[in-house]
């Protein structure tokens, strides 16, 4: 009985030892599309940005290059203020992507009403260079 409780550990420390491998990266204040910020496969990039969804203005991803880059979900949105029940108030929108293959890619994000066909307001870009 005590070999069997012994072996149930083992798949966690696999999963906790790889998780311990990979590193996230935060880009929201990289410099634009001209430098590019180096990772591995396995890491996770994310960009965290200014919103204010109340007025129809949205972050999307955009042109997301899937074959190096996976999206993790959806953005997540925290408030700005300590009057997290403020409406109207900012928000600051986190995008989180894992790296899943070796080469050059880039992240770029559209700040849009999606029910608008009006060019972006806003372009954000950040060049990511992924390694093995």
């Amino acid at each position: 009985m005590q070999a069997k409780a012994t072996y149930c550990y083992l798949p966690c420390a696999v999963v906790l030892l790889l998780a311990a491998c990979s590193s996230v990266h935060d880009v929201s204040d990289a410099p634009a599309a001209t430098t590019a910020t180096p990772v591995k496969v396995g890491d996770e990039v994310q960009i965290t940005l200014d919103a204010n969804p109340t007025t129809g203005y949205v972050w999307e991803s955009v042109n997301l290059d899937t074959t190096r880059l996976e999206q993790l979900g959806m953005f997540d949105y925290q408030s700005d203020t300590e009057e997290q029940s403020l409406y109207g108030a900012p928000v600051k929108v986190t995008a989180r992507f894992k790296a899943i293959a070796p080469g050059a890619t880039t992240v770029t994000m559209v700040y849009r009403r999606p029910f608008e066909t009006n060019a972006p307001v806003r372009t954000v870009q950040r060049a990511i260079t992924i390694s093995p």
